[in-house]
């Protein structure tokens, strides 16, 4: 019994491991674009405060662009997810096509992240 399953656990395995990998790199490439996008925009921010603007309307216009591309971001991953987890679904056991918990707990941590990603020197 134990050969018989042995592919199945190391795809399982491998499955989880390539997942993890891809959220940990999901983070730093978001943390990365809001960073890079707020440090391009640093001179319109200081036009802003000095023209009146204040800090709850400067961060309102950074979360803005950044739930944005989360949007963005997960939208095309859930079109991704959808198209792919047909394959997924052949190989594993138990592995349904639409798992509201785990599409739910992705798009709160994608928001979660998001929310964190401004540049600390900002304010």
């Amino acid at each position: 019994m134990e050969r018989s399953l042995a592919q199945e656990r190391l795809f399982a395995t491998l499955s989880s491991l390539f997942g993890l990998l891809a959220l940990v790199l999901v983070t730093v490439g978001l943390y990365g674009v809001m960073a890079y996008s707020m440090s391009r925009r640093v001179r319109e921010i200081g036009v802003r405060m000095a023209l009146g603007a204040g800090k709850s309307n400067i961060i309102s216009l950074v979360m803005s662009h950044g739930m944005n591309v989360v949007l963005i971001g997960l939208t095309l991953g859930w079109i991704g997810a959808f198209g792919l987890v047909r394959i997924v679904e052949s190989r594993l056991y138990g592995i349904t096509t639409n798992d509201p918990l785990v599409l739910a707990s992705v798009s709160l941590l994608r928001f979660r992240l998001a929310l964190r990603a401004r540049p600390a020197n900002l304010f």
